[in-house]
């Protein structure tokens, strides 16, 4: 009896102090100094502790993975080097050296990702595939077509879940 009673009280301390963990980052989350000072603090830390190469794959990966660069229609690699503040030819070192990809070649990866993430949701099945295209980042129906078509290969792996 003293067992059951000693587990049951160590049970709820533990959640307790799971709770109070989980409260203290929701805090921290919802402060606006904590967020100030923890962006500040990565800020430093890219501004000042990172050799130059890295800085600009930190960059290129917010822009590219975090704001999903690859599903603007505009997105090539003349506009994506003029936001990174580099050249065009940097930029596709950048991306084969990290990805294996020229840069189109990497966004066209990640756009018929997006597709097929989208078009294999419940949610969308209503949608016409043409909006799920274009909302992929697709310029037109026969650009996607040709990328299926060009891609055989790789279409097949994202299409059996191997892909990313």
């Amino acid at each position: 009896m003293i067992h059951i009673c000693f587990l049951r009280f160590f049970s709820s301390i533990t959640l307790n102090l799971l709770n109070i963990e989980e409260n203290r980052k929701l805090y921290i989350r919802s402060n606006p100094f904590f967020m100030k000072f923890f962006k500040a603090l990565k800020l430093f830390y890219i501004r000042n502790l990172i050799k130059n190469e890295n800085k600009i794959k930190v960059l290129f990966d917010h822009h590219f993975f975090t704001n999903q660069y690859y599903l603007h229609k505009s997105a090539t690699e003349t506009h994506m080097a003029n936001i990174l503040n580099i050249k065009t030819t940097f930029l596709n070192e950048i991306t084969q050296k990290n990805y294996n990809l020229e840069f189109n070649e990497l966004c066209e990866k990640y756009r018929f990702a997006h597709f097929w993430n989208e078009f294999t949701n419940p949610l969308n099945a209503e949608l016409p595939i043409n909006s799920l295209i274009n909302a992929s980042g697709f310029k037109s129906e026969e650009d996607f077509s040709n990328l299926i078509s060009s891609h055989k290969e790789e279409s097949k792996k994202i299409i059996s879940g191997q892909f990313l």
